[in-house]
């Protein structure tokens, strides 16, 4: 799973404008001076904060989020650059920039 496939997962789940913007600040990451450590505080702070009307969809998204963080953010100190890229779906982005926003890039990533 990446962190584009994750969104996709999340907006499919209800067009509830909160679940909605769950998947925006997600996506919204990608351009942010964030890092992984950020993306987290973020989310969890979403679902700390905002209520989702229901307990089903509310659920159903942090499983998903859950998920990735096992799959992905929990592991990503044993990453390739490449998988990092990929699991945080920024390879367009790094095809993209100048040296020096690859460099930022690379940070964001750790």
């Amino acid at each position: 799973m990446n962190l584009d496939e994750l969104v996709q997962s999340i907006r499919q789940l209800s067009t509830d404008k909160e679940v909605q913007g769950l998947s925006h600040w997600m996506l919204e990451w990608k351009t942010s001076d964030a890092d992984i450590a950020g993306l987290r505080y973020t989310v969890e702070k979403y679902f700390g904060t905002v209520w989702i009307d229901s307990e089903d969809i509310h659920n159903a998204a942090y499983e998903l989020w859950q998920t990735f963080l096992k799959l992905v953010v929990d592991r990503v100190d044993g990453m390739t650059v490449n998988e990092r890229l990929y699991h945080f779906s920024l390879f367009d982005a790094y095809d993209a920039v100048s040296e020096a926003r690859r460099a930022e890039l690379l940070a964001k990533l750790r």
